[in-house]
């Protein structure tokens, strides 16, 4: 399986190693080799610092793609190609699929404003009501070619390509950039700064500090702050070491 997930995600095989140890892990309680959705949840929110839980309740369906209601070792290193290391015209297909939230491969006014006032915690009576109806007016009448119908794929890909701010406008449905770069550099220390958001690409940020793990593997240290079981015994702090060296 890793063979081939060296062809069709954005990992290399020692990546690929270590997030089928932290996935093993995490699913020890639970029927073998299967993540299920509560459990997504909470890693997202933990791991990746993706705190809204509807965001990410519907994000789940960009991990699960043959519908079975759970996520396998495969779906989840393929999920997380996209989410962390995705080039810009994945993330859009990502971002979409995720705000169209009942497929209808397009997204009407009606959604938009839910979803908008769901992440901007509006309600109904306020006057703040009335100003996201007109923005998301005027947003969706430049990005739609055809603003009754709505924002298509196409619409949308159109509009983040030239407005890239525009990829999460409808809420945050991806980690947040510190939380990946926190998280790559813990569990995959060889990484190269930045290469996960390639089309972003900023002066660089002063490198995160590493976690600190309990034993010899920054994965083992991810799964115990999850909850992970079969922890190795705790030791006095050491530096995180190479990705890998469990294997």
């Amino acid at each position: 399986m890793i063979g081939r997930l060296t062809k069709i995600t954005h990992f290399d095989w020692e990546e690929l190693e270590s997030l089928c140890f932290v996935f093993h892990a995490l699913t020890r309680t639970v029927p073998k080799g299967k993540m299920l959705r509560k459990d997504f949840i909470e890693i997202m929110h933990s791991a990746l610092d993706m705190t809204n839980t509807g965001n990410v309740d519907y994000s789940y369906k960009m991990y699960d793609l043959n519908n079975t209601s759970y996520i396998s070792m495969e779906d989840w290193c393929r999920g997380l190609s996209v989410a962390l290391r995705g080039t810009l015209d994945e993330k859009i297909k990502y971002c979409f699929q995720t705000y169209d939230r009942y497929g209808e491969t397009c997204l009407k006014r009606k959604s938009l404003i839910w979803m908008v006032t769901e992440n901007w915690k509006v309600t109904p009576e306020s006057d703040t009501q009335v100003q996201v109806e007109e923005l998301l007016e005027m947003v969706s009448t430049g990005i739609a070619a055809d603003s009754e119908k709505g924002i298509t794929e196409r619409d949308f890909s159109k509009a983040v390509t030239k407005y890239p701010m525009l990829l999460q406008f409808l809420g945050e449905v991806l980690p947040p950039r510190p939380a990946v770069h926190t998280f790559l550099s813990t569990m995959l220390p060889r990484a190269r700064p930045y290469e996960y958001c390639p089309d972003y690409r900023t002066e660089r940020e002063p490198d995160p500090k590493p976690f600190r793990a309990f034993g010899s593997s920054g994965s083992q240290e991810v799964v115990h702050r999850l909850g992970g079981r079969n922890q190795v015994a705790r030791t006095p702090s050491v530096a995180v070491p190479q990705a890998g060296a469990d294997f």
